[in-house]
């Protein structure tokens, strides 16, 4: 099952929705910290008052919109989807 397969349907708060959402801040997070070390270049510019429920809606609708993607690791999808979402050139 993947990960996007494991994200939708459920709805708050179940033990599976929490480790889901979970996964995805911990993308976000790793990659918000290797940022702020100058260990990588912004890929995304969050603002900061994004929701839980946003990045989850997010993440389900870039998968559901870019099927040919599901094969991709978890992390691979919640980056790509934070990346259309939050671009940091501006073009939000």
């Amino acid at each position: 099952m993947s990960y996007i397969d494991k994200m939708t349907g459920y709805a708050l708060p179940t033990p599976k929705y929490s480790v889901c959402l979970s996964y995805a801040m911990g993308v976000i997070d790793s990659m918000e910290a290797a940022v702020k070390d100058n260990l990588l270049e912004p890929l995304f510019c969050m603002p900061p008052a994004v929701t839980n429920d946003q990045i989850e809606d997010i993440v389900v609708k870039y998968v559901e919109n870019h099927p040919e993607k599901r094969h991709l690791k978890g992390a691979a999808i919640v980056q790509a989807a934070m990346v259309q979402a939050f671009p940091c050139d501006g073009a939000q």
